[in-house]
């Protein structure tokens, strides 16, 4: 094997898709460069954080409000991250609306 990875594998896993930025192998990720490597502590720092203690927040992160259904919270991990409310709500009302009830 090459250890080459299909990043198509990725695609709609949701969370999943970076547990290995989550768990500091992100080999499997294009960038080459030090960015990668602290949205690996960032994203890191707040599973654990969340593990331990139940919030996120981390002094590496803006401030992350907990989740409700109204405002929808979310953070959007990039080099900046920031967090916006509810970032794909017209695609999650689709979904939603062609589930069988």
């Amino acid at each position: 094997m090459s250890g080459k990875v299909d990043r198509r594998a990725f695609i709609g896993s949701g969370a999943a898709g970076c547990a290995g930025l989550i768990l500091g192998a992100n080999r499997a990720w294009a960038s080459e460069g030090k960015d990668r490597y602290a949205l690996q502590d960032r994203i890191s720092a707040a599973w654990t954080n969340f593990a331990r203690t139940g919030n996120p927040n981390h002094k590496g992160l803006p401030n992350w409000p907990a989740f409700d259904t109204t405002k929808r919270a979310t953070m959007l991990f990039n080099n900046d991250c920031k967090v916006a409310d509810d970032p794909n709500g017209e695609e999650r009302r689709l979904v939603a609306s062609l589930r069988r009830t």
